[in-house]
């Protein structure tokens, strides 16, 4: 056992050595995110019980690498956007894939809700994996709901992945500490419980749908563009554009409103988290895994990911201190440090 790495490290706003530095109008004009993009290649996987699950591939931009990333997305988002700084910063050593959840967007719905657990999106990961010809990735990363899925693979498929990043996320039993960020509060679950049952027995496309239009206000959206200039670092708004939380509104919630059974399964995949937990299993990970959390997190507090360090055996935590549920986005620097770090490497962005 490799003795765990705990780290609490104060919100850092500065430009990291190894990233892009360009903040000129040029950059802001071209993001690095239409490149990422157009390397995008769409396809469908066949799942062990006959659902179609859509999925992307994004090859890595030097030939002849081939190492793969699996991308395990946070619940909500049905593209890439979560991902771009990651793929722009590791794009010429991994390809990547990923995945929509089942019963979320353009992926089918199982004909009953028991088969959308955590453990079925672990089972999917994998299907996915075989479907575009892997039988095992070297990276598994998972942002919010996406590291209850790889803790779960983990678990499952101990061989088929070889180190793991986990951010923004917990080890089960959501509603315990949802909107509890410095510790746990008696009784407190039984409000996001409440929360999400009345927003799902009251037409959750709609509220999607409001919620939307709401972000489609010119006020919010000069709001949004002026906290995107303001805040976001260099490096983000050079692969995501300054209107980078206008495109995360427009596509969180758009998404969600697109049909009814992805606003639905939105708001039970949330009670499948509350009745999911890896806690008692953690300490039988044994793949390398990187922990990041956000110090000010309201839906996944840190102390959740420290825990989960103190379980797994060879795990390293680092802790962004000034960050919420949303660190990649508000401070995609600091992640981007200790996964060049954790993974070995140190090179210059491939779409710089």
């Amino acid at each position: 056992q490799i003795k765990n790495k705990v780290e609490v490290v104060e919100d850092n706003r500065q430009e990291q050595s190894g990233n892009p530095q360009d903040s000129n109008a040029e950059a802001i004009k071209t993001p690095l995110k239409h490149a990422i993009d157009e390397r995008i290649v769409h396809k469908t996987v066949t799942s062990r019980d006959g659902l179609t699950l859509k999925c992307i591939y994004i090859p890595c931009t030097t030939p002849g690498k081939s190492k793969t990333i699996l991308l395990c997305s946070p619940l909500g988002f049905c593209n890439i956007f979560a991902f771009r700084p990651i793929i722009a910063k590791f794009g010429h050593e991994y390809s990547f894939i990923n995945w929509q959840y089942r019963s979320l967007f353009e992926s089918d719905t199982p004909a009953t809700l028991r088969r959308c657990s955590v453990r079925d999106h672990a089972e999917d990961a994998l299907d996915v994996m075989n479907g575009l010809g892997y039988d095992s990735v070297d990276v598994m990363i998972g942002h919010s709901m996406g590291v209850s899925v790889c803790c779960e693979f983990a678990l499952l498929y101990p061989d088929n992945v070889g180190s793991m990043v986990m951010i923004n996320g917990g080890h089960g039993h959501l509603f315990h500490t949802a909107f509890q960020p410095f510790f746990r509060i008696p009784f407190a679950g039984n409000i996001s419980e409440s929360i999400v049952n009345t927003l799902l027995n009251n037409n959750p496309k709609r509220v999607m749908q409001l919620l939307k239009d709401l972000g489609s206000n010119k006020s919010v959206e000069s709001l949004l563009n002026f906290v995107g200039r303001k805040t976001g670092t260099p490096y983000m708004i050079s692969v995501q554009g300054e209107g980078f939380y206008n495109e995360w509104v427009q596509m969180y919630f758009g998404g969600l409103s697109s049909d009814d059974t992805s606003a639905n399964s939105y708001c039970r995949m949330f009670q499948e988290l509350n009745a999911h937990s890896t806690y008692h299993l953690l300490h039988l990970i044994q793949n390398k895994c990187l922990l990041i959390s956000g110090g000010l997190d309201y839906l996944t507090p840190p102390y959740l990911m420290k825990e989960m360090s103190s379980k797994i055996p060879d795990s390293e935590y680092h802790c962004c201190f000034l960050s919420t549920h949303l660190t990649l986005m508000e401070n995609p620097d600091f992640v981007l440090e200790k996964m060049e770090n954790f993974l070995g490497l140190n090179q210059e962005t491939s779409l710089n």
